[in-house]
């Protein structure tokens, strides 16, 4: 709307870590869908999120990590570390390391993060 992204939905293809759970039975994905200022939920029918690992305390502690958090991973290719300084600078916050994309973008989803 206007030029800004408002709704999305989110694939995560093995929401327990693989594609079998605790029992061995086959599992199939999560899909998280969101819509901003409103809330998120997942997909009727879908396995049921496991979170894990990201970093929780860091994410809840707003005195050593200030606020807003920004999401990004731990590349060291000059593409991301240059959108990190950006994030970085437009923000004014602390960059809380998450890993893989899904776990970037479901991060924002949930508000966790400001940005990923």
């Amino acid at each position: 709307i206007n030029n800004e992204p408002v709704a999305g939905a989110i694939g995560i293809p093995f929401p327990n870590g693989g594609l079998v759970d605790d029992d061995g039975e086959v599992v199939g994905p999560t899909v998280v869908h969101g819509i901003a200022e409103v809330g998120t939920g997942i997909l009727e029918g879908s396995t049921p999120l496991k979170r894990g690992p990201f970093p929780l305390e860091k994410h809840c502690d707003g005195i050593s990590y200030p606020r807003p958090h920004i999401c990004t991973g731990d590349s060291t290719a000059p593409v991301m570390t240059a959108a990190t300084q950006a994030l970085k600078q437009r923000y004014r916050g602390s960059n809380v390391i998450y890993g893989g994309a899904g776990n970037k973008i479901l991060a924002a989803a949930l508000g966790e993060v400001t940005v990923s």
